[in-house]
Protein backbone atom coordinates (compact mmCIF):
# COMPACT_ATOMS: atom_id res chain seq x y z
CA UNK A 1 0.00 0.00 0.00
CA UNK A 2 0.87 3.55 -0.40
CA UNK A 3 -0.60 6.63 0.38
CA UNK A 4 -0.75 10.00 0.32
CA UNK A 5 1.45 9.83 4.05
CA UNK A 6 4.16 8.09 2.12
CA UNK A 7 4.17 9.89 -1.24
CA UNK A 8 4.79 13.34 0.50
CA UNK A 9 8.01 11.62 2.54
CA UNK A 10 8.97 10.35 -0.89
CA UNK A 11 9.07 13.79 -2.17
CA UNK A 12 10.88 15.00 0.73
CA UNK A 13 13.24 12.30 0.43
CA UNK A 14 13.92 13.09 -3.14
CA UNK A 15 14.29 16.89 -3.16
CA UNK A 16 16.33 16.10 0.22
CA UNK A 17 18.80 14.10 -2.45
CA UNK A 18 18.99 16.44 -5.31
CA UNK A 19 20.50 18.99 -2.96
CA UNK A 20 23.17 16.90 -1.86
CA UNK A 21 26.39 16.82 -3.82
CA UNK A 22 29.48 15.65 -2.08
CA UNK A 23 32.35 15.40 -3.84
CA UNK A 24 34.21 12.39 -2.37
CA UNK A 25 32.97 8.70 -1.62
CA UNK A 26 34.65 8.99 1.73
CA UNK A 27 32.11 11.93 2.40
CA UNK A 28 28.67 9.74 1.12
CA UNK A 29 29.99 7.06 3.57
CA UNK A 30 29.92 9.35 6.68
CA UNK A 31 26.39 11.06 5.63
CA UNK A 32 24.74 7.30 5.41
CA UNK A 33 26.69 6.46 9.09
CA UNK A 34 24.77 9.80 10.26
CA UNK A 35 21.30 8.35 9.30
CA UNK A 36 22.17 5.11 10.19
CA UNK A 37 23.16 5.75 13.27
CA UNK A 38 20.17 7.99 14.11
CA UNK A 39 17.51 5.60 13.35
CA UNK A 40 19.30 3.01 15.39
CA UNK A 41 19.58 4.87 18.67
CA UNK A 42 16.06 6.87 18.61
CA UNK A 43 14.64 4.00 21.24
CA UNK A 44 17.22 5.58 23.50
CA UNK A 45 15.61 8.83 23.63
CA UNK A 46 12.44 8.02 23.76
CA UNK A 47 9.57 4.66 24.11
CA UNK A 48 7.48 6.17 21.65
CA UNK A 49 10.45 6.29 19.18
CA UNK A 50 10.58 2.45 18.59
CA UNK A 51 6.63 2.44 17.21
CA UNK A 52 6.75 6.39 15.50
CA UNK A 53 8.84 8.68 13.35
CA UNK A 54 9.94 11.04 15.74
CA UNK A 55 11.39 14.17 14.29
CA UNK A 56 13.10 15.51 17.47
CA UNK A 57 14.93 12.37 17.70
CA UNK A 58 16.15 12.49 14.00
CA UNK A 59 16.59 16.70 14.77
CA UNK A 60 18.81 15.43 18.40
CA UNK A 61 21.20 13.25 15.95
CA UNK A 62 21.48 14.47 12.48
CA UNK A 63 22.43 18.33 12.78
CA UNK A 64 25.12 17.89 15.87
CA UNK A 65 26.70 14.66 13.21
CA UNK A 66 26.88 16.42 10.60
CA UNK A 67 28.38 19.77 12.71
CA UNK A 68 31.15 17.46 13.74
CA UNK A 69 32.05 15.43 10.81
CA UNK A 70 32.10 17.99 7.85
CA UNK A 71 33.70 21.39 7.17
CA UNK A 72 31.10 24.37 6.72
CA UNK A 73 30.36 24.21 2.80
CA UNK A 74 28.98 20.89 3.53
CA UNK A 75 27.20 21.54 6.52
CA UNK A 76 25.24 24.55 4.57
CA UNK A 77 24.39 22.65 1.89
CA UNK A 78 23.31 19.11 4.53
CA UNK A 79 21.44 21.15 6.66
CA UNK A 80 19.21 23.47 4.13
CA UNK A 81 18.81 19.72 2.37
CA UNK A 82 17.96 18.48 6.33
CA UNK A 83 15.56 21.62 6.47
CA UNK A 84 13.94 21.60 3.08
CA UNK A 85 13.16 17.53 3.56
CA UNK A 86 11.51 17.97 7.25
CA UNK A 87 9.43 21.30 5.77
CA UNK A 88 8.00 18.88 3.05
CA UNK A 89 7.52 16.16 5.22
CA UNK A 90 5.53 17.76 7.69
CA UNK A 91 2.64 17.56 4.76
CA UNK A 92 2.57 13.92 5.41
CA UNK A 93 1.79 14.37 8.75
CA UNK A 94 -1.02 16.92 7.82
CA UNK A 95 -2.84 14.34 5.88
CA UNK A 96 -2.32 11.57 8.33
CA UNK A 97 -3.38 13.10 11.22
CA UNK A 98 0.08 12.60 13.59
CA UNK A 99 1.62 15.60 14.97
CA UNK A 100 -1.71 17.60 15.18
CA UNK A 101 -2.92 20.22 17.65
CA UNK A 102 -4.70 20.02 20.60
CA UNK A 103 -8.46 19.28 20.96
CA UNK A 104 -10.54 22.63 19.48
CA UNK A 105 -13.59 22.02 20.86
CA UNK A 106 -14.95 25.69 19.68
CA UNK A 107 -14.11 24.30 15.97
CA UNK A 108 -13.02 27.75 14.88
CA UNK A 109 -12.70 27.90 10.92
CA UNK A 110 -9.14 27.92 11.10
CA UNK A 111 -8.83 24.32 13.26
CA UNK A 112 -8.27 20.78 10.91
CA UNK A 113 -10.73 18.17 10.78
CA UNK A 114 -9.87 14.58 11.20
CA UNK A 115 -12.19 11.81 10.86
CA UNK A 116 -12.09 8.43 10.51
CA UNK A 117 -8.59 6.69 9.00
CA UNK A 118 -6.40 9.36 10.38
CA UNK A 119 -4.14 8.76 13.47
CA UNK A 120 -5.81 11.34 16.13
CA UNK A 121 -9.52 10.27 15.30
CA UNK A 122 -8.26 6.68 15.35
CA UNK A 123 -7.05 6.39 18.49
CA UNK A 124 -10.19 9.06 19.93
CA UNK A 125 -12.58 6.63 18.44
CA UNK A 126 -14.36 10.25 16.66
CA UNK A 127 -13.85 12.68 14.25
CA UNK A 128 -12.49 15.61 15.73
CA UNK A 129 -11.46 19.60 15.22
CA UNK A 130 -7.84 20.45 16.23
CA UNK A 131 -5.79 23.32 16.28
CA UNK A 132 -3.47 24.09 13.38
CA UNK A 133 -0.10 23.53 15.35
CA UNK A 134 1.01 21.44 11.87
CA UNK A 135 0.52 24.42 9.83
CA UNK A 136 2.58 26.41 11.96
CA UNK A 137 5.23 23.87 11.77
CA UNK A 138 5.21 23.65 7.87
CA UNK A 139 5.48 27.36 7.76
CA UNK A 140 8.10 27.63 10.08
CA UNK A 141 10.39 24.66 8.64
CA UNK A 142 10.04 26.46 5.40
CA UNK A 143 10.81 29.78 6.62
CA UNK A 144 14.08 28.16 8.46
CA UNK A 145 15.40 26.61 5.57
CA UNK A 146 15.02 29.70 3.39
CA UNK A 147 17.14 31.19 5.82
CA UNK A 148 19.53 28.96 5.84
CA UNK A 149 19.51 29.24 2.21
CA UNK A 150 19.81 32.87 2.24
CA UNK A 151 21.45 34.09 5.76
CA UNK A 152 24.90 34.69 6.58
CA UNK A 153 23.86 33.52 9.88
CA UNK A 154 21.46 30.71 8.66
CA UNK A 155 22.97 27.83 10.27
CA UNK A 156 22.78 29.69 13.62
CA UNK A 157 19.19 30.38 12.79
CA UNK A 158 18.75 27.01 12.20
CA UNK A 159 20.01 25.82 15.55
CA UNK A 160 17.78 28.73 17.75
CA UNK A 161 14.79 28.63 15.89
CA UNK A 162 14.25 24.96 15.48
CA UNK A 163 15.38 25.37 19.67
CA UNK A 164 12.13 27.66 20.31
CA UNK A 165 10.09 25.71 17.73
CA UNK A 166 10.48 22.25 19.50
CA UNK A 167 9.97 23.94 23.06
CA UNK A 168 6.59 25.86 21.37
CA UNK A 169 5.01 22.86 19.17
CA UNK A 170 5.28 20.33 22.38
CA UNK A 171 2.88 22.82 24.08
CA UNK A 172 0.35 23.04 21.63
CA UNK A 173 0.87 19.60 20.45
CA UNK A 174 -2.49 16.99 21.49
CA UNK A 175 0.81 14.71 22.20
CA UNK A 176 3.63 16.43 23.09
CA UNK A 177 7.13 15.61 21.78
CA UNK A 178 9.04 12.70 22.86
CA UNK A 179 6.51 12.67 26.00
CA UNK A 180 7.96 15.89 26.42
CA UNK A 181 11.47 15.11 27.33
CA UNK A 182 13.19 17.50 25.23
CA UNK A 183 16.29 17.88 26.75
CA UNK A 184 18.01 15.76 24.41
CA UNK A 185 17.50 17.28 21.02
CA UNK A 186 17.62 20.92 22.90
CA UNK A 187 20.58 19.81 24.02
CA UNK A 188 21.70 18.63 20.65
CA UNK A 189 20.52 21.67 19.12
CA UNK A 190 22.43 24.26 21.23
CA UNK A 191 25.60 22.45 20.63
CA UNK A 192 25.23 22.42 16.67
CA UNK A 193 24.62 26.45 17.20
CA UNK A 194 27.62 26.50 19.09
CA UNK A 195 29.97 24.08 16.90
CA UNK A 196 29.11 25.97 13.77
CA UNK A 197 29.78 29.46 15.53
CA UNK A 198 32.92 27.97 16.88
CA UNK A 199 33.97 26.66 13.27
CA UNK A 200 32.41 30.30 11.52
CA UNK A 201 30.14 29.01 9.72
CA UNK A 202 29.15 32.23 8.00
CA UNK A 203 29.81 31.75 4.16
CA UNK A 204 26.90 31.77 2.46
CA UNK A 205 27.43 28.30 -0.15
CA UNK A 206 26.61 28.18 -3.62
CA UNK A 207 23.68 25.35 -3.34
CA UNK A 208 22.20 24.15 -6.24
CA UNK A 209 19.63 21.64 -7.33
CA UNK A 210 21.10 18.74 -9.23
CA UNK A 211 18.51 15.82 -10.32
CA UNK A 212 20.21 12.31 -9.52
CA UNK A 213 18.05 9.26 -10.80
CA UNK A 214 18.96 7.24 -8.10
CA UNK A 215 17.08 9.28 -5.60
CA UNK A 216 13.46 8.13 -6.90
CA UNK A 217 14.37 4.30 -5.79
CA UNK A 218 15.41 5.82 -2.60
CA UNK A 219 12.32 8.15 -2.36
CA UNK A 220 9.86 5.45 -3.43
CA UNK A 221 11.27 3.21 -0.68
CA UNK A 222 11.11 5.63 1.75
CA UNK A 223 7.07 6.53 0.96
CA UNK A 224 6.48 2.63 1.15
CA UNK A 225 7.62 2.13 4.65
CA UNK A 226 5.72 4.93 5.96
CA UNK A 227 2.94 4.23 4.42
CA UNK A 228 2.79 0.79 5.85
CA UNK A 229 4.00 2.24 8.95
CA UNK A 230 7.01 -0.14 9.64
CA UNK A 231 9.38 1.14 12.52
CA UNK A 232 12.23 0.37 14.25
CA UNK A 233 10.81 -1.87 16.15
CA UNK A 234 9.32 -3.72 13.64
CA UNK A 235 12.63 -4.51 12.39
CA UNK A 236 14.25 -5.42 15.39
CA UNK A 237 11.45 -8.33 15.56
CA UNK A 238 12.62 -9.52 11.79
CA UNK A 239 16.09 -9.61 13.21
CA UNK A 240 15.47 -11.52 15.80
CA UNK A 241 14.38 -14.67 13.49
Amino acid sequence: MYTIYGLFVSISIFFSFSFINLISTFDYIKLAFIFIFSILFQPLFCHSCLSSYSFAAYIATIPLLISLLFHCNFIHMLIFSFSIASAIGRFACLFAGCCSGKIDPHKYPFSIYYSKGSVIADHLKHSVYVYPTILFEIFFEFLIAFFVLFSKYGLILYGVLNFFLLILTSWWRYTPRMGNKLFVPLFSLAMFTLIVHLKQCYQITNIQFIFKPISIPFAFLGGLIVSNDIHIQDILKLLQF
